[in-house]
């Protein structure tokens, strides 16, 4: 995609048009379309062709649990047992967490992380259960969601993402008084395509 790196957004368009067109079968084409309407403020268009990273070979998304079923909307998901899983890296589960409270107070949320973030969730208090593991047990769950599919089932726009701040560090992290201390990522995971994109280390 070195049109859209390079912010030609029409170009970038116009040959994913006709990849699928002399490749019809390209799963990457709905993939990267999905990203160029989100850049561009389509969000209902670019949140639901973006549906089909699951169909992508790199294999980052998977479906958690084929038997249960993904709610469509949100009303469908009130007074409902919801499994919300992880996918892709830490940085995005990171930021989808922020649909947690919000869908805790519409249904009964249990949300299966990564183990090295289980203990950021629980330090929230949100009124909802974490774990490291799926056990496979479908029938526990009337719906089970992606967290990176959260932004759909809101139709989020930058009018309704919930605000920042939505995380505060487990209480062993926290300095003990004196001045404020950030910490700063210099860089993402090497093992991802595009870190060199966006790591400054």
């Amino acid at each position: 995609m070195v049109e859209k790196s390079h912010g030609n957004y029409d170009l970038s368009f116009k040959y994913l048009a006709q990849a699928g067109r002399v490749y019809p079968l390209l799963k990457v084409v709905p993939f990267m379309q999905s990203i160029l309407y989100l850049l561009l403020g389509d969000y209902a268009r670019g949140w639901r062709l973006y549906e089909s990273r699951f169909e992508q070979a790199d294999g980052k998304s998977r479906k958690l649990d084929a038997a249960i079923s993904e709610p469509l909307c949100v009303a469908q998901i009130n007074n409902k047992r919801l499994l919300v899983y992880d996918e892709q890296g830490a940085g995005d589960i990171i930021m989808m967490l922020r649909y947690i409270p919000l869908l805790a107070d519409i249904c009964q949320v249990t949300v299966v992380a990564p183990l090295p973030i289980v203990p950021l969730i629980q330090a929230q208090n949100w009124p909802c259960a974490v774990t490291g593991r799926y056990d496979g047990k479908s029938a526990d769950f009337d719906f089970a969601v992606p967290i990176m599919s959260l932004p759909r089932l809101f139709s989020a726009t930058p009018a309704n993402i919930p605000p920042s701040p939505y995380l505060r560090a487990p209480e062993p992290l926290r300095p003990k008084g004196g001045p404020l201390r950030v910490g700063l990522a210099w860089s993402g995971n090497p093992e991802q395509t595009e870190n060199g994109l966006r790591s400054i280390s």
